[in-house]
């Protein structure tokens, strides 16, 4: 359980970076893909939003899908968040 905890908290501190930085909405849509394809149960809960900023991207509208792409980030922060939280109180209880 601590490994699963170590790399979680290691893929948000390599990941989050990357994602702020990219500097179009079709960069950041490609690493969100990449971290759904690895990730199936968070995939299909974001699947919807990424569907939206995806057709934003192509439609040439950066600023909105770049605000659904951080909007996914902030889901998946939160998911990794509890994740952590839920794994430390199993493992100190």
């Amino acid at each position: 359980m601590l490994k699963l905890l170590g790399a979680t908290a290691l893929s948000v501190l390599v990941i989050g970076p990357a994602w702020a930085t990219a500097p179009h909405c079709h960069a950041q849509l490609s690493s969100i893909k990449g971290y759904m394809s690895e990730n199936p149960g968070d995939a299909s809960r974001l699947a919807t939003t990424y569907g939206r900023a995806e057709r934003l991207c192509k439609d040439g509208r950066e600023e909105q899908a770049q605000a659904l792409a951080q909007d996914i980030r902030n889901d998946i922060a939160q998911s990794m968040s509890g994740v952590a939280s839920n794994g430390l109180a199993s493992v100190g209880g």
